[in-house]
């Protein structure tokens, strides 16, 4: 059974909500961790977890292994919510049923 159009343009609406709500959590969690990496020690401090070394710019700085994650993980959190996105605007622009 096929939703109504006004049930698909409900749901895409909270989704868009929810949507922007992760984008601001996501914004801000990446600014914190770009703070991080421009902070992050030339040399190597064990006692710190600074161990991984990280090209920045030119310059070898030395991360933890939650930095290291988060520069692996985060360009795909960012791709995947575009394309969440898409499919949203997707939703919501979808014709009516034809039954």
């Amino acid at each position: 059974m096929s939703m109504s159009l006004d049930r698909r343009r409900k749901i895409a609406t909270i989704l868009t909500i929810v949507l922007w709500a992760m984008v601001g959590i996501a914004t801000c969690v990446g600014l914190y961790f770009s703070n991080r990496l421009i902070q992050a020690p030339a040399i190597p401090d064990p006692v710190s977890g600074h161990i991984i070394p990280f090209n920045n710019h030119g310059k070898t700085v030395y991360i933890t292994r939650l930095d290291d994650q988060m520069t692996t993980w985060g360009p795909l959190l960012g791709v995947a919510l575009c394309g969440l996105g898409w499919w949203i605007q997707k939703l919501k622009k979808s014709k009516g049923d034809a039954g």
